[in-house]
Formats: C-alpha cells, structure tokens, sequence
C-alpha cells in the first residue's frame, strides 16, 4: 500500500515590522495592590527628581503622583514612591 501524506500547509508572516519605541526608561514597583510606573529621560538616576510617576490600582484607575504629569519626583524604592501623593 502506498504511503499517503497530507501536504502540510505554510503560513508565513512579516516578521519585520517595527515596534514602537519609547524616548523614556521606566520602573516599576508593585505594592499591595497598586503598580507605580515610573517614567524619566535615559541616564536619569533613582534619586534624581527627575520622574513621573503614575499608580494604577487593581481596578486599572490611574492617579497621578502630586496630581500633575511633572518630571519631578524620585523613584528610588517602591516605599519611598508608594508614600508620595496621588490624585
């Protein structure tokens, strides 16, 4: 009996698509519930003052470090950046 195969199917896909880049580094803590994104300018330090930061809940809603989008906070540790104020 003749060996019958199934011609296999080939898909093939643009692997060369480009992904967006971003001009920021970021750091990211999580804290009982909460995700803090830290964004600053490459070669910006932890203790610079030089950071936005954001914190998400668990529900997804964001809120604003000192209510602003200002570059001037620090990120230095995830207790030093769960302790700052949001609005």
């Amino acid at each position: 009996m003749a060996d019958k195969t199934t011609p296999i199917k080939t898909w093939s896909y643009d692997c060369k698509k480009t992904l967006p880049t971003s001009p920021f580094i970021m750091q990211v803590y999580e804290d009982s519930g909460n995700t803090y994104v830290c964004k600053a300018t490459p070669g910006t330090g932890l203790t610079d003052a030089l950071w936005q930061i954001v914190r998400y809940d668990s529900d997804g809603n964001a809120r604003k470090c000192d209510g602003d989008e200002e570059f001037d906070n620090v990120a230095t540790n995830a207790g030093i950046v769960a302790a700052l104020s949001y609005s």
